[in-house]
């Protein structure tokens, strides 16, 4: 769409949003995987988090977590290392793990997840059948 000419504002629009309507269906999205994030604010504290220390317990600690670091909880992102290639990346974390072509679930960021990122597991480990807090 670059380079063409409209006669208002309102007809780019119109063809931006008829071109994104073509590759959701070329590209099998569902609605979820293009719905917009909620809004997120970050770096507002209303009230101080209040103190976490080493002996605080676990659901504290992830509670403490995600208020400092403020994120998107329909999906988040899992590392990835090539020893073939020597390459490395993030894609984003998807139901039985991303494989090339693959158009999956987004897995949600929960509190098992930021858990397990806390206590260093890897994150392509499944957090969902061990918790140390439960």
């Amino acid at each position: 769409m670059t380079g063409l000419r409209f006669s208002s504002p309102e007809a780019e629009l119109a063809a931006l949003r008829a071109e994104n309507a073509r590759l959701r269906r070329l590209l099998d999205l569902t609605p979820e995987q293009v719905r917009p994030p909620a809004a997120a604010q970050t770096g507002l504290f209303l009230d101080r988090p209040g103190p976490v220390t080493a002996s605080s317990s676990g659901p504290d600690k992830v509670r403490f977590f995600r208020t400092l670091f403020a994120a998107r909880t329909d999906v988040y992102a899992i590392r990835w290392d090539s020893a073939g290639t020597g390459r490395s990346g993030w894609s984003p974390a998807v139901e039985g793990g991303w494989r090339k072509g693959t158009n999956r679930p987004y897995l949600r960021l929960t509190d098992r997840v930021v858990e397990a990122h806390l206590q260093s597991f890897p994150a392509t480990r499944s957090v969902s059948a061990t918790s140390r807090f439960e």
